[in-house]
């Protein structure tokens, strides 16, 4: 008895030892800012609260609660998340003991009464509880079980990630939609100007004052200033199909108002670094460590394995005597199994859970690198965009001045309607 306590012990000792490592993942490269953002070192007091809430739009801030509440992509990835959660349950039962509670009943019927059988049939009955556990000398199972966490927590981090993609598009479709509203607008009022210069056209046909070339010039304008206005229509409820199923609903509030004229600047510092803290760049992190962790449970595979059993009860050939104490009893096993020879499988297993690592580590320096290039641009493209919004105000503004020079000289009778 001694003995199985000593050796008891000393396998529990060697089942907290781990001989394995885990395949070495080096992190990508970055730059220490971006190029068209240099930045210094983020503040630490510098805090960042919803993007969104910046531009204060109270019908932005009510359309993004509800696509946070009713998309049907972000109801799935909360299903999948509870789902790994269950599934980690499963990993974690396997590092406690299991204990079950068994009865057989068992009638044998002979042909011949064998010597010393006194009666036919035989009967034999068991009550009792067995207890079983695997001892993880090599971390196999506690591996797997980490493995599983990490799961879970890469299916949060993935939420978020697409929560943050969600919101972006259900902003972008918003303000599409009012930009497309007054681009319509608008062009419906060119439709009108063109219109009445095609019917001051016409009447000076009439009275031979042009020829009819120019006519027909102005109604193939016409036309397709017509045809651009239809397309205008169908981007419209393209857009408006699109934010409807970002919201999970066919209704959809009427989008009004104007466009915001000043848009919230950059944050003063934006290091590279802040990278680190996209959620889909730490989603594939915990991916990566929960791979490496089934490669360490795969690894500890080939290496022995040992099940101690035990079984406490009473066993009886009369069914009235099995609650009697004299038959009571009970035993200790264990058994251990030793892989020899299977044709390289585990071996095989191993490695494939081994480049599956390098594989993720792979996409990892890809997903970096892409969100690197994806801030990058966005950055260039603001700079450019108020460039180009700047030139295009100046423009906006020497026209005004030109429709004022061309209204005063009409009103001197110096130019005719057409040129107004």
């Amino acid at each position: 008895m001694k003995n199985w306590i000593i050796s008891l012990a000393c396998i529990l000792l060697l089942s907290s030892c781990s001989i394995f490592k885990p395949v070495e993942v080096k992190p990508p490269h970055l730059p220490e800012s971006f190029g068209h953002h240099p930045g210094i070192k983020m503040v630490k007091q510098e805090t960042c609260g919803p993007w969104w809430k910046e531009l204060k739009d109270r019908q932005l801030d009510s359309l993004i609660a509800k696509a946070l509440g009713d998309n049907y992509d972000l109801k799935i990835a909360s299903f999948k998340i509870k789902e790994l959660i269950a599934s980690s349950r499963i990993t974690r039962s396997a590092k406690l003991p299991s204990l079950n509670l068994t009865n057989t009943g068992e009638l044998t019927w002979f042909k011949k009464l064998p010597p010393k059988q006194e009666k036919n049939p035989q009967e034999s009955y068991t009550l009792g509880l067995a207890a079983s556990y695997e001892v993880d000398l090599w971390r196999k199972i506690e591996n797997s079980h980490k493995a599983s966490l990490y799961r879970v927590l890469s299916a949060e981090w993935n939420k978020k990630a697409l929560e943050m993609s969600i919101f972006a598009e259900v902003a972008t479709s918003y303000y599409r939609m009012k930009y497309l509203c007054q681009k319509i607008h608008l062009l419906e009022k060119e439709l009108k100007l063109w219109r009445l210069f095609l019917k001051v056209l016409k009447l000076r046909y009439e009275k031979g004052l042009l020829d009819l070339s120019q006519i027909k010039e102005t109604k193939i304008t016409l036309l397709e200033k017509q045809a651009f206005l239809s397309s205008l229509k169908k981007e419209y409820y393209s857009t408006k199909s699109s934010l409807g199923l970002l919201l999970g609903s066919f209704k959809i509030p009427e989008i009004n108002g104007t466009l915001p004229q000043n848009l919230p600047p950059l944050p003063s510092c934006m290091p590279s670094d802040l990278l680190k803290r996209r959620p889909d760049i730490i989603e594939v992190e915990y991916e990566i460590k929960a791979l490496n962790c089934e490669y360490l449970s795969r690894l500890a595979q080939r290496f022995p394995q040992i099940s101690l059993t035990g079984f406490g009860g009473s066993e009886s050939s009369e069914l009235k005597d099995l609650f009697s104490s004299a038959n009571f009893l009970w035993k200790l096993a264990f058994r251990t199994t030793v892989p020899i020879f299977n044709y390289g499988k585990l071996k095989a297993m191993a490695e494939e859970k081994k480049w599956e690592v390098k594989e993720a580590a792979s996409k990892y320096a890809k997903t970096v690198l892409n969100a690197f290039w994806e801030v990058e641009k966005a950055l260039a493209s603001e700079e450019e965009l108020k460039t180009n919004l700047s030139l295009r105000k100046k423009a906006l503004q020497l026209k005004k001045e030109l429709v004022k020079i061309v209204q005063e000289r009409y009103e001197k009778g110096l130019v005719d309607m057409l040129e107004l």
